[in-house]
């Protein structure tokens, strides 16, 4: 049932990850799209601590780079970075604070933006910008709405919530 919850989310995933905000923001409506698919997969890897999730994350991201058209190995590697980092911080994770964990992904996401962007300046000769700041924060916020709707859920089967 969890992989099946899994596959779900990541095409759903997918969906938000190809759909870009109207460009009426200046022509830059894709800098505020957050990073749906590196945002599912912290979650999984946070949960989920197999040796396997990092193989299916790059293999994930290769059939993303294939269906997107992109240099071949870019989400490759960011996905499995994000899979070895989120289970690496896995054990310690339920002693953050909110705040504290919504600044760990904000940063995480910062890093793997610069990432992505030194992996294509090299392979690809892509000009440097900041887009990977505007979309870390707007996964930032994501990530606020995902804890905020998970003590809701969580104090609800407690019998606490309203």
């Amino acid at each position: 049932m969890n992989l099946l919850y899994f596959v779900m989310l990541f095409c759903l995933a997918c969906v938000f990850e190809l759909m870009t905000l109207p460009n009426n923001l200046y022509g830059q409506g894709v800098l505020w799209t957050p990073y749906w698919l590196l945002i599912l997969l912290w979650i999984q890897a946070l949960k989920n601590l197999s040796q396997g999730a990092v193989y299916l994350a790059w293999g994930l991201g290769l059939l993303v780079d294939v269906l997107l058209d992109q240099v071949l190995g870019t989400n490759a590697l960011i996905f499995g970075v994000v899979v070895f980092i989120g289970q690496s911080f896995s054990p310690r994770w339920v002693l953050y604070s909110k705040i504290q964990k919504t600044i760990l992904v904000f940063f995480g996401l910062c890093l793997i933006g610069a990432i992505q962007q030194l992996y294509l300046e090299i392979f690809d000769q892509a000009a440097w910008t900041l887009a990977l700041i505007l979309r870390a924060f707007a996964s930032a916020l994501v990530w606020i709405a995902y804890e905020f709707m998970g003590s809701h859920v969580f104090f609800r089967k407690m019998g606490r919530g309203s």
